[in-house]
């Protein structure tokens, strides 16, 4: 079996918050947009007869075109977007287990350790992260 990747994906933090590159809306969108184009190359496609036969080369045959509002597209559309939320759960998981980690990606974690290592209050009365 064959395992191929059709999008990659790129962690980033930006301002302590960790994100897609490209984001997952953006890459529904441009999904879409290849759907899209896909359907589109449809017209004016020759039939095999033009290669087949020399003497039809020349002939005006073409495929019949397909338009993207038709109901046959849209639920292959509608079947290959659900195929993509589906397989979004995974790296949603995953982003998520750095939400653990926000204080130290956002600085707050070093504003904490500053302001402890500064205080002469009794440990008592800092709060327990957990």
């Amino acid at each position: 079996m064959i395992n191929v990747n059709v999008c990659v994906f790129r962690l980033l933090e930006q301002d302590g918050v960790v994100r897609f590159s490209p984001s997952l809306a953006e890459t529904k969108v441009c999904i879409m947009e290849c759907l899209r184009v896909i359907v589109e190359s449809t017209h004016n496609f020759p039939r095999i007869e033009k290669e087949l036969f020399p003497e039809m080369k020349d002939s005006n045959l073409f495929l019949l075109p397909v338009g993207w509002h038709e109901d046959h597209v849209q639920n292959l559309v509608k079947q290959a977007m659900d195929i993509f939320d589906r397989n979004v759960i995974g790296p949603r998981r995953y982003i998520s287990l750095y939400e653990t980690y926000s204080t130290l990606l956002n600085g707050q974690a070093e504003k904490d350790k500053d302001a402890f290592l500064e205080s002469t209050a009794p440990l008592t009365d800092f709060k327990v992260m957990s």
